[in-house]
């Protein structure tokens, strides 16, 4: 995107930044939002009650009275015998910003602690795709295999299972453009809607396959991939998760079948 660095685009989508960020990050970030709302506000509570001494009361340890005052107003856990004076407005227009400002951050850190325990992405670790493929004969048609698992009990939700092959020969457009990656759409079939049984995905070569007339040569040859991609939803959440696998020429077996788990 032209004028903007990486530091902007990270900055203009910082939630989703904070959320992707490693677990030891984010509970850093976390513990120093608080410490710096903390600490900021007791530099404000602090200098009220050096500039305006009848306003607080029980301020005598100075700095660290005011850092367990904010503490406290933060927190909700009580003030004990340090209070606001009631006739004291600038005490109580601080009280609130600093109320107001404990609800964001709350919010924020309980938000993003959230939304990483319950991130979709964790999902696909109970989702197995087979590290292999196999092309072989079934009913009579040369077929393009490869199987899909799931180790939990509940089912997946609406699954859409893809495969697209990936060849480096390139092409040239009408135009002149040459384009060095082609990627063809396969035509994939299976049974189960929900993935209650490991299933074996298939995928007939005929006429209009990308993989027509191709050998194990020729696919080394143009650089192939076969990437496969699994989408669904979790049952209990609603929430939408994706699982991929890619097969190189070496890792599609010719003249194989998968064994009978079931």
């Amino acid at each position: 995107m032209r004028g903007r660095s990486l530091l902007g685009l990270i900055t203009f989508d910082g939630f989703t930044t904070l959320v992707e960020m490693p677990w030891r990050y984010l509970v850093v970030f976390v513990a120093s939002l608080y410490i710096a709302s903390f600490l900021a506000y007791a530099g404000v509570w602090f200098g009220i009650s050096r500039h305006l001494p009848g306003c607080l009361s029980g301020f005598e340890d100075g700095f660290n009275a005011a850092v367990i005052f904010s503490v406290a107003t933060q927190t909700t856990i009580g003030y004990g015998t340090r209070s606001i004076v009631g006739s004291c407005r600038t005490g109580t227009f601080v009280l609130l910003c600093q109320s107001l400002t404990a609800v964001f951050v709350s919010a924020l850190s309980i938000g993003l602690i959230f939304q990483r325990i319950a991130d979709p992405k964790h999902r696909t670790r109970s989702v197995f795709i087979s590290d292999a493929a196999c092309i072989s004969c079934r009913d009579g048609e040369l077929t393009f295999m490869f199987r899909v698992g799931d180790a939990r009990d509940r089912k997946v939700i609406n699954p859409n299972i893809r495969a697209c092959l990936y060849t480096w020969d390139g092409r040239r457009t009408k135009e002149g453009e040459h384009l060095p990656v082609v990627a063809k759409p396969m035509e994939i079939a299976y049974q189960d809607g929900h993935m209650l049984l490991p299933i074996t995905i298939t995928h007939v070569i005929d006429e209009s396959s990308p993989l027509y007339r191709h050998t194990h040569d020729s696919l080394v040859a143009c650089g192939a991939e076969v990437v496969v991609s699994l989408e669904g939803q979790i049952e209990t959440t609603g929430l939408s998760f994706s699982a991929r696998q890619s097969y190189l020429p070496q890792e599609i077996l010719w003249s194989h079948q998968f064994v009978r788990i079931i």
